[in-house]
């Protein structure tokens, strides 16, 4: 999530709920472990009337797929003969 201003506010109000926020430039970066993390996430920034720029899942650049140590999230050829 993207926030122009109160990041440090928003990561300490996320944290005393229970939401672990690491700052990732200028955005903060949050795990997607819970169904209402977006609501939660929402109700935080509202409470402290925020300007929210950006809130969606982080993407993956096609790099980061050939990095060495990157878990493997798929199983590739799933069903082939082998």
């Amino acid at each position: 999530m993207e926030v122009s201003e109160g990041v440090h506010e928003l990561a300490a109000a996320l944290a005393a709920r229970g939401i672990v926020a690491v700052r990732d430039g200028d955005a903060l970066t949050v795990a997607l472990d819970r169904d209402d993390i977006y609501d939660r996430i929402l109700t935080v920034v509202a409470e402290l009337n925020l300007p929210l720029h950006r809130l969606d899942q982080r993407r993956h650049r096609v790099a980061e797929l050939f990095q060495v140590g990157t878990p493997v999230t798929e199983e590739v050829g799933h069903g082939a003969a082998r």
